[in-house]
């Protein structure tokens, strides 16, 4: 039995100590919470849907960085989970005609668009090839194997 304040006047100060009651209706947070992945406060911001589109799914775009690749989706959310409806990898790219340049860094959209499609990079070019034909095949040796010259790079 503890004895109270009034029982012993010298004793002023009782520390609180949490009882059996706080610990049976203690609950955790959520797994992705406590390990710092998700912030559910964003999360329902991003996938919550207007109340006029009922039923119709709100679309996000997601990308992901790891060390060797990058990976951008397209997902859904739904009760059951998120649902990724289709996803690429930056190393698909020269599938599609992109062969080089992918260790660039990100290209500003302000950009004129002389530079956007490599204008500078072939004026470049030319000027080698007239001048220093020996750099212009050490320099360029990637674009020289895939077939591509400055002057048609707008068709990438």
């Amino acid at each position: 039995r503890r004895k109270s304040i009034s029982e012993n006047p010298t004793m002023v100060f009782i520390k609180p100590t949490k009882s059996r009651a706080y610990f049976k209706r203690y609950q955790v947070n959520f797994r992705r919470r406590r390990a710092g992945k998700t912030d559910y406060r964003a999360r329902i911001r991003l996938i919550n849907q207007d109340k006029n589109k009922y039923g119709t799914p709100k679309y996000r775009f997601v990308v992901q960085f790891t060390n060797k690749d990058i990976i951008t989706q397209i997902v859904s959310a739904s009760i059951a989970g998120d649902m990724i409806l289709t996803l690429a990898y930056a190393h698909e790219l020269p599938r599609y005609g992109l062969d080089v340049g992918l260790t660039n860094y990100s290209l500003d959209a302000g950009v004129h668009r002389k530079y956007v499609y490599g204008g500078h990079v072939a004026a470049y070019m030319r000027k080698l090839i007239e001048d220093e034909l020996e750099k212009y095949h050490t320099h360029f040796s990637e674009y020289i194997k895939k077939g591509i010259e400055g002057w048609h790079r707008r068709t990438v």
